[in-house]
């Protein structure tokens, strides 16, 4: 297997360092640095939504152009590598089709519950960080760089153009749904955070 095929992929679909909760069949994604309380709002939403990801999750295209999302996190104790957790996620969306994407909110503590709209270009830098925040996507030729191989013009090309992918797919889920700032207390109940969504 190639270093490429580990850890890059040409499918229309990216990690995002995220938590989520279903809100009337569709997705609502959090995004924050990771004590910024991701899996504290998914815990607090769990009481009263059904909770999708607490830590990760993987977001693709359907073939209709519609952004979908599943749990992408990793489950220790499988025997798992990075490529065999990757492909079974992609796998896992693949054959589910997973939850339609509705909202995307970066989320932040404060003393009330409050939401403020956020501009696309400033929802696409937040995805980006998220989708950054996944190792496997940030350094995508982790053994090349272990073993000292050098880059060749091919890897260079393929890691480029995923990069690309990274800032074409997270522009494109920032147009296309709604965005905003999201700051809750450590008191915020998962029903006021509900009735907010």
């Amino acid at each position: 297997m190639s270093l490429v095929s580990c850890h890059l992929s040409p499918e229309p679909g990216l990690f995002l360092h995220a938590s989520a909760v279903v809100v009337e069949g569709g997705a609502v994604l959090f995004l924050g640095h990771s004590t910024a309380g991701k899996s504290t709002i998914a815990r607090k939403l769990g009481t009263v939504l059904p909770v999708l990801a607490d830590d990760s999750v993987y977001a693709a295209r359907d073939a209709a152009g519609i952004w979908r999302v599943v749990d992408g996190g990793f489950r220790f104790g499988q025997g798992w590598g990075i490529p065999e957790w990757q492909t079974a996620v992609r796998e896992k969306s693949q054959k589910e089709g997973g939850i339609p994407l509705r909202a995307c909110y970066r989320i932040y503590q404060g003393e009330t519950v409050r939401i403020a709209r956020l501009e696309t270009v400033e929802l696409a830098r937040h995805l980006l960080d998220a989708a950054l925040e996944i190792d496997v996507q940030r350094k995508p030729f982790p053994a090349r760089e272990k073993a000292k191989t050098k880059m060749t013009p091919e890897l260079l090309l393929q890691e480029r153009e995923f990069r690309r992918n990274l800032l074409r797919w997270t522009a494109d889920i920032a147009r296309n749904h709604a965005g905003g700032a999201l700051w809750f207390a450590q008191e915020t109940t998962g029903e006021e955070l509900r009735s907010r969504l």
